[in-house]
């Protein structure tokens, strides 16, 4: 500092104030820095809180969307393995009839490979099935629920299997349809079991109209000398004709083997079975037709054996056989009632519905030969007939409990 600092200089009151004026200025500049620093760090402060707050949003999204991802994953893998495992088609179509969803049975019920995802029913299908399946689907698309009834062939069985299709519309949140749901049901076994039944039922009526034919002629042939007389030759060959049925329903109408048959004609005769006789032949499942043809012959040759033959004494046999000559064309079978020992016998002189159960009907029913002889050993009666006639479309034998 020199000399002239401690000099005394007036004072310029235009310069102080200028000066002033200058320091508050730059006072208040300063505070309103500070105000907008404050103001800064605050708000600073909020925008890192807000971000923190976005940031643990965004991965709390994150891990729900995840989580809801996998679960519709997981959900997805579980319907596709229910419906690759079951025997029901599922296929899901968009509004431009494109497939989105085709499970395994869909696909091997229509014939679709693998790789159906993305196309349209066209591209797959057979022409014959092209417009039913896309009316369907544009039907649906309308708003309409669709059902109905198709077979298809079955090359492994060598039949046709029958389906029931129910398309229903594909609605999103809102109720928009957004595509179609097609459900196949396999209703074959439904089917048949309705065509059983259908032809159980034609048999059933079949049944009974010759039932009702067998019962009036056996009404009208039979005769006796009185009406007491003429009731108990009735019911004995209605309860022939009902032991028989009696059979046919315990194998539900099937087969009946042709040692149970006989027995049950001569249920009578149980004592002389084995003893008076004689029973021999190969165990056969003899037809519907056969059991109650050969049933009622049984009945009407054991009649008249006890009244006429061979059992009307005490020292009469019968001896019964039944054989299968299938060295001949088509196969024959051969049955035989042979009396021995019995009084001597005649051929009668009126033919009475005994007569034309055993020679007649026989005949007719089996598409054979009886020959019938009175002989003064006793009388004998053979059969012969093709073996369709009797074990059906094949040679059937039956074991120890018929069957």
């Amino acid at each position: 500092a020199g000399a002239v600092d401690y000099l005394h200089k007036p004072i310029n009151v235009g310069i102080l104030r200028s000066k002033v004026a200058i320091f508050a200025e730059l006072h208040r500049m300063q505070r309103q820095l500070t105000t907008a620093n404050t103001n800064l760090l605050v708000e600073v402060s909020e925008r890192r809180s807000a971000e923190e707050k976005l940031r643990d949003l965004n991965e709390s999204l994150e891990q729900r969307v995840l989580e809801r991802t996998d679960e519709l994953r997981a959900t997805a893998a579980l319907l596709q393995t229910a419906t690759d495992g079951a025997s029901v088609g599922l296929a899901t179509f968009d509004r431009d009839l494109r497939y989105t969803l085709a499970n395994r049975a869909y696909c091997k019920i229509f014939g679709l490979d693998d790789n159906v995802i993305g196309r349209q029913p066209q591209d797959q299908l057979p022409p014959q099935e092209i417009d039913e399946v896309t009316a369907a689907l544009h039907r649906v698309l309308e708003g309409e629920r669709v059902c109905y009834e198709t077979r298809r062939p079955n090359f492994e069985r060598g039949q046709d299997d029958h389906y029931s299709l129910v398309y229903e519309p594909e609605r999103d949140i809102v109720g928009d349809i957004v595509g179609v749901v097609v459900v196949v049901f396999d209703v074959t076994d439904r089917k048949r079991s309705e065509e059983q039944i259908r032809l159980l039922l034609d048999e059933v009526n079949h049944r009974s109209k010759n039932m009702l034919s067998v019962v009036s002629a056996i009404a009208r042939q039979t005769t006796g000398s009185t009406r007491e007389e003429f009731v108990v030759r009735f019911l004995e060959r209605i309860q022939a004709l009902a032991a028989s049925h009696d059979l046919l329903a315990k194998s539900k109408w099937q087969k009946i083997s042709a040692v149970d048959l006989i027995r049950a004609q001569l249920a009578h005769f149980k004592d002389l079975l084995d003893h008076r006789i004689f029973v021999s032949g190969p165990n056969l499942a003899f037809s519907v037709q056969a059991a109650q043809s050969i049933g009622m012959v049984l009945h009407e040759l054991a009649t008249n054996a006890v009244k006429h033959g061979a059992l009307s004494n005490e020292r009469g046999n019968v001896s019964i056989s039944w054989q299968l000559d299938e060295d001949v064309e088509d196969g024959r079978f051969n049955m035989s009632w042979i009396e021995r020992d019995g009084p001597k016998v005649t051929a009668p002189k009126r033919r009475g519905f005994g007569s034309t159960v055993i020679k007649n009907m026989a005949e007719l029913k089996l598409n054979g030969k009886v020959q019938l002889d009175f002989t003064a050993s006793g009388l004998s009666w053979e059969l012969n007939c093709p073996i369709g006639q009797i074990l059906d479309d094949e040679r059937k034998i039956c074991d120890a409990t018929g069957h």
